[in-house]
């Protein structure tokens, strides 16, 4: 019996753990904001998120970003650049948001921030 109570809280424990892992689940409607800091390639932009927790620790060379994101832009948008959108699903992979003819010129020499979104209404929310 001590063995099944056992197993039953850390089951609870590990549901309980996972609920609350569930932090990109955001309204449709939600605007986020943050800074392009790297042009990777046609498609793929990485984003310092700007009062979200939503990225992750980003190191490339000696320089250290929190709270950083991989996303889909649209090509006028160029590192340096201020920028709001909504997050439209997590992807998969960076193959998820490029289209495949920009992959030839991605720059993949480098890591990829761990959480990588297809974005929407790019500078269109508030």
């Amino acid at each position: 019996m001590k063995t099944i109570t056992t197993l039953t809280l850390i089951f609870n424990s590990f549901l309980f753990v996972n609920m609350n892992c569930e932090k990109e689940s955001m309204n449709p409607d939600h605007c986020v904001r943050g800074t392009v800091i790297y042009d990777a390639c046609a498609g793929l932009r990485f984003v310092q998120m700007e009062k979200s927790t939503i990225g992750t620790t980003w190191r490339y060379g000696n320089k250290v970003w929190d709270n950083v994101v991989a996303t889909n832009l649209p090509a006028n948008i160029r590192t340096g650049s201020m920028i709001s959108f909504v997050i439209e699903r997590r992807a998969k992979s960076f193959e998820d948001v490029c289209n495949k003819d920009d992959l030839r010129a991605c720059n993949m020499n480098i890591s990829l921030p761990e959480k990588i979104y297809c974005v929407k209404n790019v500078n269109g929310c508030k």
